[in-house]
């Protein structure tokens, strides 16, 4: 590791109680520290959710367990909806 990336310099911020408690809860919901969520929003990085995969994995599992009971109407319906809620959180993690 070169000098240059080595986290050694500090940078406060003044901030309302408020502001920081939605930061704290934003990077304990990504599963970062406070310092690297905001790195990551400073530099244009992408930030996702535990929640967001967690709720993928939940679809995944329910769009196989759809795919296996046969494609009724009804079943096609969900199927499909499961799929496009896939690509919407697809698309928001890129």
């Amino acid at each position: 590791m070169n000098r240059s990336e080595i986290k050694c310099e500090v940078v406060n911020v003044r901030m309302t109680p408020d502001e920081k408690t939605r930061l704290q809860e934003e990077a304990r919901a990504a599963g970062l520290t406070l310092s690297e969520l905001v790195r990551r929003r400073y530099l244009g990085r992408s930030i996702i959710a535990d929640v967001d995969l967690a709720l993928i994995r939940e679809l995944r599992v329910l769009a196989g367990a759809l795919r296996g009971e046969g494609m009724g109407a009804e079943s096609s319906a969900i199927y499909n909806r499961v799929g496009a809620a896939m690509e919407a959180l697809a698309a928001r993690r890129s």
